[in-house]
């Protein structure tokens, strides 16, 4: 058993970006005359790191990757027409999954119900249904509290009242 404590490797733990205020804080730090050594101690990181962002001029620009392309993908405009002609009837994942092993896809279950819930016409909402009743015949309140009175009656009280 070693005594030295447990070192995470590069895959466990995930490399953060360096954010704008690191950035500056390694040229305030290099302005106030610290060494690389004395930098990367104090802030953590890698000297590679230190003069690697002391070298740029501005902070690294940092943007979303492009989606990759997925098993399915080629296959979605053939799920989008089943999904049409099965119109209003709404037909369960299995069926298409079943006729797009038939054309080579290889991907699972899964993939072809997420796509096809996010695919899926969204139902209008129900209409509101009201109804009328004649004066004296029904009664609408909000918070309010029941209670017996003097003579068995039920008196109707707003509460904080």
């Amino acid at each position: 058993m070693s005594h030295f404590p447990v070192k995470l490797t590069f895959c466990a733990r995930r490399p953060t970006m360096l954010q704008k205020d690191q950035w500056m804080s390694i040229h305030v730090l290099k302005a106030q005359g610290l060494s690389l050594r004395e930098i990367s101690r104090r802030l953590g990181m890698s000297r590679n790191t230190v003069s690697r962002h002391l070298a740029s001029p501005e902070t690294a620009r940092y943007k979303p990757r492009e989606a990759r392309p997925t098993k399915l993908e080629p296959f979605h405009t053939y799920i989008v027409q089943r999904m049409q002609a099965a119109e209003p009837d709404q037909i369960a994942a299995p069926a298409p999954l079943r006729e797009l092993k038939a054309q080579g896809y290889q991907g699972q279950l899964r993939s072809v119900q997420a796509f096809m819930q996010a695919h899926r016409p969204v139902p209008a909402p129900d209409p509101v249904v009201r109804f009328e009743r004649p004066p004296g015949r029904q009664m609408q309140c909000d918070f309010v509290a029941f209670r017996r009175g003097v003579v068995g009656t039920v008196i109707m009280t707003p509460i904080g009242k």
